[in-house]
């Protein structure tokens, strides 16, 4: 189908004359849509293997699970590796971490700054002066 476009349009550009120029432009035209059209049915393939991989892991797991590991009551357990949610809520708890400490730091700084202005508006109220440099 695609050689048969590509030599269609090959023959209509001979036919109107528009010459070589166009003939490149359009061979290259197809050439990188068909290349577009296969970088996208390999990514579709990864991606459906992938998922497969992953049922099949999560139906083994449930198949352990099934097999008699008891819990409590009697019943079984329903196990699966949970490293990727562990890995993520690690960076959350980080993320969180230094949040916190960053509003801290911030939070300080403010603190001076308003403990600061209270000193000199006390020495202005006690000694009715400015204090020494200024007003800021």
């Amino acid at each position: 189908m695609l050689i048969e476009a590509g030599q269609a349009a090959v023959e209509a550009a001979k036919q109107g004359g528009q010459g070589t120029a166009t003939i490149i432009g359009l061979v290259i035209l197809i050439v990188s849509n068909v290349g577009i059209w296969l970088d996208k049915f390999v990514q579709m393939s990864r991606n459906k293997a992938a998922r497969q991989e992953a049922e099949a892991r999560e139906a083994e797991a449930k198949a352990a699970a099934a097999a008699g590991k008891p819990g409590t009551n009697g019943h079984a357990q329903y196990i699966l590796p949970h490293s990727l949610t562990l890995e993520r809520h690690e960076g959350e708890i980080k993320a969180l971490r230094d949040s916190s400490s960053k509003l801290e730091r911030e939070n300080r700084e403010d603190h001076g700054k308003i403990f600061t202005k209270l000193d000199e508006l006390k020495t202005i109220v006690l000694t009715g002066e400015a204090p020494p440099g200024g007003p800021n």
